[in-house]
C-alpha cells in the first residue's frame, strides 16, 4: 500500500499579515501618535497625562461655529435626553470658548 500523494499548496485566500506600527507598515504613526502607558507610571508622568488636556491648540473658528451647529441641530432631534444634555453642555463650552479673546 502506497500513501496517499499530497495535493500541490494552493495559494491561501488570506491577504498577508499587516505589518505592526513597530515594522514601519499601515499606521506606523499610531504609536506615536497614541503611545502606549507604562506599565507603573511615575508622579511626573501621570501630572503630564492629567495636565495634556489643558493645552492650548489653535483651531479655526469656522470649525468650532460649524460643531456648535451640527451638535446644536443633533441635540434638538436625539431622542436619548443623554445625547440631548451631552449636545447642550458641549454647545456651551464650544460657544464659551467661541466668546475668549
Amino acid at each position: 500500500m502506497t500513501a496517499p500523494s499530497v495535493p500541490p499548496a494552493v495559494p491561501s485566500a488570506v491577504p498577508p499579515a499587516v505589518p505592526s506600527a513597530r515594522e514601519g507598515g499601515i499606521g506606523r504613526g499610531v504609536h506615536a501618535l497614541i503611545p502606549s502607558a507604562p506599565a507603573n507610571p511615575s508622579a511626573g508622568e501621570r501630572a503630564t497625562a492629567a495636565l495634556a488636556p489643558l493645552r492650548t491648540v489653535p483651531v479655526r473658528a469656522a470649525a468650532v461655529e460649524a460643531a456648535v451647529l451640527l451638535l446644536t441641530e443633533l441635540g434638538t432631534t436625539a431622542q436619548a435626553e443623554s445625547v440631548r444634555d451631552a449636545c447642550a453642555e458641549t454647545v456651551a463650552h464650544l460657544r464659551a470658548a467661541l466668546a475668549r479673546p
